[in-house]
């Protein structure tokens, strides 16, 4: 009787492993690289990491189309959509759209990185604040992008709505964040206070890009007591990056269940030449 009741209570766990990831850009030499040496280069010394989790998630850093670029600005980001390809053996359940780079051309280029990225089973988060649930093994989980940059934000007024009516439908909240200081390693007041109002607002996992270097992960505490496991920045992952910091990153894999993040663990990564493998380093959490 034990032992039957010891695999009922096992059989109703509901457990869900998702693999984090940072900024995925397929253009300049990176796009040079992929056409030299094919789309499944980019992807060989890491795909078995991620391919393990149940759920695979990352921020794509440029928009994937034939579109020409619409603004004027230091750094465009665009992607041949012939590369997307590249993309599928990585697992990627979704890819969020909410930064600063997947508009450099426009909504025409928007729509149709969104339609590249469904053609390989991957599924587009943003660049609106529009969430998406995924359900794995019984568990409902609900994502939503988030854009929050001095020149960009302008949902802090719904965000608690959006966040309140995602929470109703689902057992897990986890928000994809851009945010912070390119290449600081240091956070910004910014951050801490929109974490801090994240965990109250009742999201467990919080996942952040834009500053291309990592950053602390830890638990951050919303006023009404609920904690977010906030990764403040992952840095880069598929990336044409300079030497230096920028050319370390990291998997953030997370165990959740029906009460949000029950543990992590973060598996170190080296960039090389724009692709990633796995590493070493010393990384203080």
């Amino acid at each position: 009787m034990l032992v039957l009741m010891a695999c009922l209570v096992l059989s109703q766990s509901k457990q869900v492993v998702l693999d984090a990831v940072g900024d995925v850009m397929l253009g300049r030499n990176v796009g040079k690289r992929i056409a030299r040496e094919g789309l499944e280069s980019v992807s060989k010394g890491i795909r078995e990491e991620l391919t393990r989790a149940d759920l695979a998630l990352g921020n794509l850093e440029c928009a994937i189309t034939s579109a020409p670029f619409v603004v004027s600005k230091r750094f465009l980001l665009r992607a041949d959509p012939s590369k997307v390809g590249a993309l599928k053996p990585f697992g990627f359940t979704a890819l969020s759209l909410a930064n600063n780079h997947s508009g450099d051309c426009g909504n025409v280029g928007v729509l149709e990185t969104q339609s590249k990225l469904r053609s390989i089973g991957t599924v587009p988060v943003g660049p609106q604040l529009d969430p998406i649930i995924l359900e794995r093994n019984g568990l409902k989980i609900g994502v939503l992008g988030i854009l929050d940059l001095p020149t960009h934000w302008e949902s802090n007024s719904v965000l608690p709505i959006a966040l309140k009516r995602l929470r109703s439908k689902v057992d897990v909240v986890v928000v994809m964040v851009h945010w912070g200081h390119e290449g600081s390693h240091s956070l910004e007041a910014t951050q801490v206070s929109l974490a801090t109002k994240l965990a109250g607002l009742g999201v467990d996992l919080v996942l952040g890009s834009h500053p291309h270097v990592l950053q602390p992960v830890h638990w951050v505490k919303g006023a009404d007591g609920h904690r977010s496991l906030v990764a403040f920045s992952l840095g880069n992952f598929v990336f044409d990056a300079p030497a230096g910091d920028q050319r370390l990153s990291m998997i953030l894999s997370v165990k959740l269940g029906t009460h949000g993040v029950e543990q992590f663990k973060v598996v170190p990564v080296r960039i090389d030449r724009g692709y990633p493998q796995l590493g070493s380093f010393d990384f203080l959490l």
